[in-house]
């Protein structure tokens, strides 16, 4: 995901809806996938503190979410 002139939180969110509404259209496991890792993260994450680390959006970051192999959601930010 693209970070930039709203938080993380929010671009989250954005993308969440978005994956649900496909998902209410279509069959894909991939993107089923993908919605369960952002349910996790937007559950999980300390939001303030990613705010306070940047990712504020008052600078482009892309932030790239994986869940490892316990399940917990890992972030990568790309300047």
């Amino acid at each position: 995901m693209i970070v930039e002139g709203h938080c993380v939180e929010t671009e989250a969110k954005r993308i969440f809806n978005q994956l649900v509404n496909h998902l209410l259209r279509n069959d894909d496991l991939e993107k089923e996938k993908q919605l369960e890792i952002l349910r996790k993260f937007l559950e999980t994450a300390n939001f303030n503190d990613l705010r306070r680390l940047g990712l504020d959006g008052r600078e482009r970051k892309h932030v790239i979410l994986k869940a490892n192999p316990e399940g917990e959601i890992e972030i990568d930010v790309l300047e």
